[in-house]
């Protein structure tokens, strides 16, 4: 019977923490996107929401609307991914998509999040557990 000892690198190694890529996207339509006819313009967004499911399948992506609340952007998505190729392959895909032609990227914000290394044993009472990944509420 073969008995398993771990070296002491392995005995002390930290647990390893998973980040997560979060990327703010800002979109504003250029004044061509609003000449296009109706069964153009349906076209380009059916496409664009194919895209952004298929990116959802590996994190999430939430679309907002601003307009009437910023004067430099109509769109934002917000993209979260553990894959940082993933998000550059997203960007990717929705510039090069038909609506993609008609929309001009104001602002890019890219972030990464982990589990902060203090609150490890903190816990309050009632807590519902650990968050350690961004989820919308409705993602449960």
């Amino acid at each position: 019977m073969a008995t398993q000892t771990m070296t002491e690198s392995q005995q002390i190694a930290p647990k390893k923490t998973q980040r997560q890529y979060v990327r703010f996207a800002f979109y504003q339509a250029t004044p061509a996107y609003r000449t296009l006819d109706m069964e153009g313009k349906e076209r380009a967004r059916e496409e664009f929401i194919t895209i952004l499911e298929d990116l959802a399948d590996d994190g999430f992506v939430r679309i907002y609307s601003t307009v009437g609340t910023r004067s430099d952007a109509d769109l934002l998505i917000w993209h979260v991914s553990g894959n940082l190729d993933v998000i550059h392959q997203g960007a990717a895909r929705m510039n090069a998509s038909e609506l993609g032609r008609y929309l001009e990227l104001t602002h890019n914000f890219l972030s990464m999040t982990k589990r902060s290394i203090y609150v490890d044993k903190h816990v309050h009472q009632g807590q519902e557990g650990r968050r350690t990944r961004i989820r919308p509420a409705n993602m449960r």
